[in-house]
């Protein structure tokens, strides 16, 4: 799992900037997908809950998050959801004639 911060210092770059922000589309986009971009709600508790692309879209179209675990509705779930990202392992296995990297 890669954070945007995690990624900010692999690059070597002093700050989440429009240029790091292109180079991670780019690198998630359909030409070459090597990240994948998933999404964490950090519960009121402190528990991490993984959202995938599709759930996240889906709040953000309605509004509002179903709590993963106690299923209400979470309105300000944008305070609490964060990207991160990983490895697409199928995409560098293609990419490597089913060498891992």
């Amino acid at each position: 799992m890669l954070s945007l911060s995690a990624i900010r210092r692999m690059a070597f770059a002093s700050a989440i900037d429009q240029s790091l922000i292109k180079a991670i589309a780019i690198l998630c986009g359909s030409n070459l997908h090597v990240l994948r971009q998933n999404y964490v709600f950090i519960d009121e508790y402190g528990e991490y809950h993984e959202i995938d692309h599709h759930e996240y879209e889906v709040a953000r179209s309605d509004g509002w998050l179903v709590h993963p675990r106690t299923g209400d509705k979470v309105y300000n779930f944008l305070d609490y959801v964060y990207p991160f990202y990983d490895l697409d392992l199928a995409t560098l296995d293609e990419e490597q004639g089913g060498e891992h990297v």
